[in-house]
C-alpha cells in the first residue's frame, strides 16, 4: 500500500528518489519511504512506510545524540512511535539493511535545523 497518513495535507514534493514529503493538518512533516522488500502482515502488504517528524516525547527512553548517531537500539525505540504502518522492533530486525538505512536516514534528517539542511543541500 502507498497510503499516506490519514491526517495528511497535500504532499510537498515527489522526489526522484521516490520519497514523497508532506505536512499533516497539525503541521507535522512526514515522508513516505518506499521499501525494497515490502512488509507482509496477514493479508496486507506494505511497499512503503510513512515516517513522521518525531516530537520530544517520541525520544523518551533514548537520547537525541544516540538517534543522531543512528544508533540501532535508539532507532528501535523511536521508529515504532513515528511510522505508519507501525514498524515494530521485530520488523526492523528482519528488515534488509537498505530499507533500514533509508528509514533511519529520514529519522536522523528530521534532527537537522533549517540552516543545516540548507548547508547540506537537503530540501524540506
Amino acid at each position: 500500500m502507498n497510503d499516506q497518513p490519514a491526517t495528511t495535507a497535500e504532499p510537498l514534493a515527489d522526489e526522484p528518489t521516490g520519497l514523497l514529503r508532506g505536512v499533516d493538518e497539525n503541521g507535522r512533516p512526514w515522508v513516505r519511504v518506499p521499501l525494497e522488500k515490502p512488509i507482509q502482515r496477514a493479508d496486507n502488504k506494505y511497499d512503503s512506510v510513512i515516517v513522521r517528524k518525531p516530537h520530544g516525547s517520541d525520544y523518551q527512553g533514548t537520547s537525541l545524540s544516540a538517534v543522531h548517531q543512528a544508533d540501532y537500539n535508539a532507532l528501535c525505540v523511536v521508529i515504532p512511535r513515528i511510522t505508519e504502518p507501525t514498524i515494530h522492533k521485530q520488523d526492523l530486525q528482519r528488515m534488509p539493511s537498505d530499507d533500514l538505512a533509508m528509514i533511519s536516514g529520514e529519522v536522523v534528517a528530521f534532527l537537522y535545523t533549517k540552516a543545516q539542511r540548507l548547508e547540506l543541500g537537503l530540501t524540506e
